[in-house]
């Protein structure tokens, strides 16, 4: 089962948000950033933690806020918004 996260930051410039999104690619996770300053990850290959992401966020936003909250087992949403923004929930965020 892979791992999920909510990340959200606060206090953050355009930069560092970009400088987040750019490293998530990087890393190759899914990632869903359809609000300024959250973004949902899910990581197939289970190589991250809560921590392990907080300290590399760290590096790339040190002066912002940071909370990384690790979602394990089932999980339910619901939304309001532009319907093709909750495809990536659809097909990646709710599915193992």
């Amino acid at each position: 089962m892979k791992r999920r996260f909510i990340i959200c930051v606060d206090d953050s410039s355009k930069e560092q948000q970009d400088a987040l999104t750019q490293f998530l690619k990087d890393k190759k996770v899914g990632y869903w950033h359809w609000f300024s300053d959250v973004w949902l990850m899910t990581d197939p290959q289970r190589k991250w933690t809560a921590s392990q992401l907080r300290n590399e966020l760290e590096s790339l936003l040190p002066a912002a806020h940071k909370l990384i909250l690790q979602i394990d087992g089932e999980s339910t949403w619901s939304g309001f918004g532009k319907t093709k923004m909750f495809d990536w929930l659809k097909q990646t965020w709710s599915k193992d």
